[in-house]
């Protein structure tokens, strides 16, 4: 039993991990395609499709470029109205993971991607991050912004 089932999750995580580089590949091609609202409008047109692209169009909007300025709003409100998707915590542990790699080289980056998945209400466990931080704190003490979005009030 202890074998089947050591089978079956590496299978898994491996299908999820071939399937989340496919999804992440689109997301790449379909944040550039969401259109903005039109007058009266309130969802993208074909909104369930779109929604199931929840953790891919959210992975580059935290870390890709920024979306066409006029879409910019409706995207982000159309992500923050999708955080509750299934997709949405093993996203925010990829972002996290991410952003580890980030803080000590390159705080301007992490605080951008951190910026960005707050603004869609993406749901992160930053105690790792805070973690490295604070080992870092003498070196990233002019980074304001990002002790902030740790929630760090103030270094001493």
């Amino acid at each position: 039993w202890n074998k089947q089932q050591a089978l079956a999750v590496d299978w898994a995580e491996a299908a999820d991990e071939t399937l989340w580089r496919e999804q992440a590949a689109r997301g790449r091609q379909g944040g550039g395609l969401f259109l903005a609202w039109r007058d009266g409008q309130h969802t993208q047109n074909a909104a369930n499709t779109w929604s199931r692209l929840y953790a891919p169009l959210a992975w580059d909007y935290v870390l890709g470029d920024p979306p066409a300025p006029e879409a910019e709003a409706d995207l982000v409100e159309f992500l923050r109205r999708n955080a509750g998707h299934p997709g949405a915590p093993r996203l925010a542990q990829r972002v996290v993971e991410l952003m580890l790699e980030y803080l000590p080289e390159q705080p301007e980056r992490a605080a951008r991607c951190l910026a960005r998945a707050k603004a869609i209400a993406l749901p992160m466990d930053l105690f790792e991050a805070q973690n490295v931080f604070w080992q870092h704190r003498h070196t990233l003490a002019a980074h304001d912004e990002l002790a902030a979005q740790l929630e760090f009030s103030r270094l001493i």
